[in-house]
C-alpha cells in the first residue's frame, strides 16, 4: 500500500479552504495532494491559496541556434491564513535542467516527469512548511 512520506497521521494541522489562483495543471495536482489534509481534525486550521507557474527557458543553444539544453522551472506561492494570525506568503521554487531531444514525443513526455517531479519536491516542502507554522 502507497503512503506518502509524511502521512496525515503525522501532520497537526487541518486544512480548512484551498483556493486555486488558476485551473493549471500543477495547482489542481497540489490541491488534489493536500485534499486528505482537509478531512483531519486538528485544533490548527489553516485556509490556503495556491497559485504556480511552470517556466521552460532555452538554457543553451547549438552552433546553428537549435536549443541543445532547457532549464524548467516550477514557482508555487502559497499564502496561509489562520485564525488571530495575519497572512503568510511563501515563494516555493525547484528547478531542473535537461538535454534536447529530436522526438518531441519523448521529450514531452520526460517534461511531464520533470513536472511531477519537481511538483513532488514543492509538495514535500510545503508540508514541512505547513507543519512548522
Amino acid at each position: 500500500k502507497y503512503e506518502p512520506i509524511y502521512a496525515s497521521k503525522e501532520m497537526d494541522f487541518q486544512i480548512t479552504k484551498i483556493e486555486i489562483k488558476s485551473r493549471n495543471e500543477i495547482n489542481l495536482d497540489i490541491q488534489n495532494k493536500l485534499n486528505i489534509y482537509t478531512n483531519l481534525d486538528f485544533s490548527k486550521k489553516i485556509e490556503l491559496e495556491i497559485n504556480s507557474e511552470k517556466i521552460i527557458n532555452v538554457s543553451s543553444n547549438d552552433a546553428l541556434g537549435t536549443p541543445k539544453k532547457f532549464d524548467m522551472k516550477i514557482i508555487l506561492t502559497l499564502i496561509t491564513s489562520q485564525k488571530g494570525k495575519a497572512d503568510e506568503e511563501v515563494i516555493f521554487r525547484e528547478n531542473f535542467k535537461y538535454n534536447n531531444t529530436s522526438n518531441k514525443f519523448d521529450l514531452k513526455k520526460y517534461e511531464k516527469n520533470i513536472q511531477q517531479n519537481l511538483t513532488n519536491k514543492i509538495f514535500q516542502e510545503m508540508l514541512l512548511y505547513l507543519s512548522s507554522i
